[in-house]
């Protein structure tokens, strides 16, 4: 038998509930991402304020997320979280097609579910990760790949549901997603930090990069709750820490353009002769394309450096996002999805992962759902309606033409830091002492 002492740990039970959770979770969502701006044109809205409507289920999620973050971070309070959330979310989109083609009450009801179940996914990413500090075996890319699935899977079948019925069922479908995903939620015990001894001065994580780098000492955050508001010492955490910052700044400018292309790829596949089918078809492809770099991303986070991998799944976006203006036919844009694993599928755990080590363990949830509100957040909210306004303008394809652009300018801005910062000498001795800002 082979020496198995530099493995691991064993993927534990808590893993595949969170598995679980995610699975569903994200099968809610599509439902909206992928469906709603189509059924908003249906009843007759148009594209601007489609736009507008899809802008509103991010909005809310700027403000939102961080003070969840912070009440989470204050007591370990993820699961009553997600669950108080769910159910407003729930009651807020099947709401939706009561208020009908009345601009204001379908944003208002956009902004209740944007400020409640899709600010979630910092609060599900920071709550595996909380948990993963007393549990080594539980695994963030495995479960969030399943989260993958849910999405792919997911679309598919209301592609097809859409199809057989009316673009109507997506409500209820919604509804049964995410009332399976609060009952994953309840099969999941509070998660509980032991308290920091000697030897937890400096630590390690299992799985994770950049070996020559300490892990966030268990002593850099209080074991007591304290009162649940982003305090100042957080936000100059976030402010002073320049990595983190330009990463925000850089990533934003990404997924502005990916949140415009998501937004009115439907419309595009129906341009296109595309069916139901055919949009849900291509939900699957993008998000079936992210389950092997999830599932795979322990490894990548061995093999090279998060700032390596980061930087190759900004590179990607620019094929991913750029690509879909000149594609014509509804198979060759299901086909370009695929790129979505190599560009997001890829960015999302290792962001995830970089972010936990740059953050100061007090204000971890808080430094994750910030980067969330900005990606999910104002990103979502510039794409879908300044995409809306654009459409409107100069057409559809024309719009996706110039997705590309601003994509590289990220990238190639990303990069120069990178070089720069990789020859600083007192860069890197900083870093060193601030929990690996490599």
């Amino acid at each position: 038998m082979g020496d198995t002492s530099h493995r691991g740990p064993a993927v534990s039970g808590t893993t595949w509930k969170f598995a679980g959770l995610e699975f569903f979770f994200w099968s809610s969502v599509v439902a909206l991402e992928a469906f709603l701006v189509p059924y908003l044109t249906t009843i007759g809205l148009g594209s601007s304020a489609a736009g507008i409507v899809m802008s509103s289920i991010f909005l809310g999620g700027i403000i939102s997320a961080p003070l969840w973050g912070a009440f989470c971070d204050a007591g370990s309070r993820h699961r009553f979280v997600m669950l108080l959330s769910f159910a407003v979310g729930a009651a807020a989109v099947l709401l939706i097609p009561v208020a009908g083609a009345r601009l204001l009450p379908v944003f208002v009801l956009g902004l209740a579910y944007s400020a409640t179940a899709n600010a979630m996914p910092g609060i599900l990413d920071s709550w595996i990760m909380h948990t993963r500090r007393s549990d080594k075996g539980v695994q963030y890319g495995l479960a969030r790949g399943f989260g993958s699935a849910g999405f792919a899977l997911g679309g598919l079948t209301l592609g097809r549901l859409i199809d057989a019925t009316s673009l109507g069922i997506m409500f209820p479908y919604y509804a049964v997603a995410v009332g399976l995903a609060a009952i994953m939620a309840l099969r999941i015990s509070r998660s509980h930090t032991p308290p920091p001894g000697p030897e937890a001065v400096e630590t390690r994580v299992a799985g994770d990069a950049e070996d020559d780098a300490p892990v966030h000492a268990v002593a850099d955050r209080p074991v007591v709750s304290q009162t649940p508001h982003i305090s100042g010492g957080a936000v100059k955490a976030m402010l002073t820490s320049v990595p983190y910052m330009v990463f925000l700044v850089m990533s934003l400018l990404i997924f502005i353009q990916l949140r415009a292309a998501i937004t009115f790829l439907p419309l595009l596949i129906y341009e296109a002769g595309g069916s139901s089918t055919m949009v849900g078809l291509a939900q699957m492809v993008g998000a079936g394309g992210e389950i092997p770099f999830m599932f795979a991303s322990v490894l990548l986070l061995k093999w090279f450096r998060p700032r390596a991998l980061l930087l190759f799944s900004m590179a990607m976006f620019i094929l991913r996002i750029g690509l879909l203006g000149w594609i014509h036919s509804p198979e060759g844009l299901v086909a370009a999805q695929a790129l979505h694993g190599l560009s997001f599928g890829v960015f999302l755990p290792v962001s995830i992962h970089y972010i936990d080590r740059i953050a100061p363990r007090r204000y971890a949830t808080v430094f994750q759902t910030t980067a969330t509100s900005v990606h999910f957040g104002i990103g979502s909210v510039i794409g879908s309606s300044l995409s809306g306004i654009i459409v409107s303008a100069i057409g559809l394809r024309a719009m996706y033409r110039l997705l590309g652009f601003p994509v590289i300018l990220a990238t190639l801005g990303f990069a120069v830091f990178l070089f720069i910062d990789t020859r600083s000498p007192g860069r890197r001795r900083t870093e060193r002492t601030t929990h690996d800002l490599r």
